[in-house]
């Protein structure tokens, strides 16, 4: 084990070797206990030394001001167990949400524009948040947001606040915005900034608890507000369904079988749900860029290889089956095409997420790639290609 870490160290940049064994002789010089790390290194990289140079900023680059919320790529949410993740978030002491317990009356409706409708059925499909929305859902949240006017220097949330002063979730539809949370000694750090898109606020309505960030207008601006109310029967509410529909397909799923409780949920969270028509290509033989695994939610496809000019049928898979995971495994393009039988529901898997979720699998994965290899030489023969 020793060797494997020394390995990894030397491979690392000279730059942050130097911080890493800063932070190791701190640890051994303060005697830090194992259930001190989290908060200890926390502090350590935000807080600013002796000499007025800060320490590592180990914080997101803004797309969130209190979650980071992957409106690019789910595959960098942070990896880590609900225990260190409530420690990293400083006071998330509330329960989770849960809708099931919940129930509410009329959601608000704001009218609006068709020009602000369109702008808003645009921007919010990029909101994470809002991914495992279906039409209708998403139609509901639309209809509840409210037009907010912001001034240039105008705090739209404040650290600390709660209650009553925490209870909107925010979209930018344009301005710029700072972000900042309190270092150590109580003095306000920028951690990141807004250009013109992005949104935030959504932690203090997850949690039921007080503002982890402050973000400031540094322009004049227009944000589109959505109540509490809305975004918990609604957003929450369509999260909490999708992670337990998920939760129930991962018992079919072999390889998942190797995950911890906390480690499925996140791999819920990371999953996005994709339709494709009958007959319509998924994935295609000698693609290059493989972006992601599909798993299969409801219906069949078909698994077809071209073997000297003529394609082969492979097979089917149904509910519960998986695919296109050999291209992440090899870094080779895709070994078959893969077609919706009829309609088809699947959960797509991005390659960043798949890399950095399934490590615990990958061993699981590569024996597949060794069955896959097998069951091409039966079936083919000395016809199989060449790799």
């Amino acid at each position: 084990m020793a060797g494997n870490v020394q390995d990894v160290f030397n491979k690392l940049p000279p730059e942050v070797q130097e911080v890493v064994s800063k932070f190791l002789s701190k640890l051994s010089q303060e005697k830090v206990s194992k259930n001190q790390l989290a908060d200890y290194a926390l502090k350590y990289f935000t807080k600013s030394d002796k000499k007025g140079k800060k320490g590592e900023e180990w914080w997101d680059d803004g797309k969130s001001a209190e979650w980071k919320q992957e409106d690019e790529a789910v595959a960098n949410l942070p990896e880590v167990s609900p225990e260190i993740k409530s420690r990293r978030r400083g006071s998330v002491s509330a329960e989770v949400f849960d809708p099931a317990k919940v129930s509410y009356g009329p959601l608000p409706v704001t009218p609006k524009s068709p020009q602000d409708t369109e702008l808003l059925t645009k921007v919010c499909r990029d909101v994470f948040l809002f991914r495992a929305l279906d039409n209708n859902s998403l139609q509901k949240v639309i209809a509840a947001l409210h037009p907010v006017s912001v001034e240039r220097g105008q705090n739209v949330i404040r650290q600390g606040d709660s209650d009553e002063k925490a209870n909107e979730f925010y979209i930018i539809e344009n301005g710029n915005y700072d972000i900042f949370v309190k270092d150590g000694d109580g003095l306000d750090q920028k951690v990141g900034e807004y250009p013109a898109s992005g949104s935030f606020g959504e932690l203090a309505l997850m949690y039921n608890q007080a503002r982890a960030a402050t973000v400031t207008a540094t322009t004049a601006g227009k944000l589109w507000a959505l109540d509490r109310k809305t975004f918990q029967q609604v957003v929450l509410g369509a999260a909490f369904r999708k992670r337990e529909k998920y939760l129930k397909i991962f018992e079919k799923v072999d390889f998942f079988s190797e995950l911890k409780g906390y480690e499925k949920s996140n791999l819920c969270d990371a999953l996005i749900p994709k339709s494709y028509k009958a007959k319509e290509k998924i994935i295609v033989e000698g693609d290059a860029q493989a972006e992601g695994m599909y798993i299969v939610q409801v219906g069949e496809v078909q698994v077809t290889k071209m073997i000297n000019g003529k394609e082969k049928d492979l097979g089917k898979l149904g509910a519960g089956s998986y695919f296109g995971e050999l291209a992440l495994v090899t870094s080779k393009p895709r070994a078959a095409t893969v077609r919706a039988v009829k309609d088809v529901e699947l959960a797509f898997l991005n390659k960043g997420a798949f890399e950095r979720l399934l490590g615990p699998c990958m061993d699981i994965l590569k024996r597949n790639k060794e069955r896959y290899d097998r069951q091409m030489t039966e079936i083919f023969g000395n016809d199989q290609p060449k790799k």
